[in-house]
């Protein structure tokens, strides 16, 4: 999974999925805090466009669809 790959992601409504484009991947800002004190795994978020706006969600439940070049 790399930025510019065309995914899927949930919607957090249910079983809702969409579509769009990966943006960005990134700490989880909660998690780098957390680390600094407990030692705690940082868990990795992703930023989507779909339909006209940005959308955030856990790494781990993206699946990528098409791979960019």
């Amino acid at each position: 999974m790399k930025v510019g790959d065309y995914v899927r992601i949930p919607t957090g409504r249910g079983s809702e999925t969409c579509r769009g484009i990966l943006l960005e991947i990134k700490d989880n800002p909660s998690d780098v805090v957390a680390n600094r004190t407990w030692g705690l795994k940082i868990r990795k978020i992703v930023v989507v466009h779909s339909k006209s706006s940005n959308i955030t969600a856990w790494a781990e439940h993206v699946e990528v669809i098409g791979e960019s070049r």
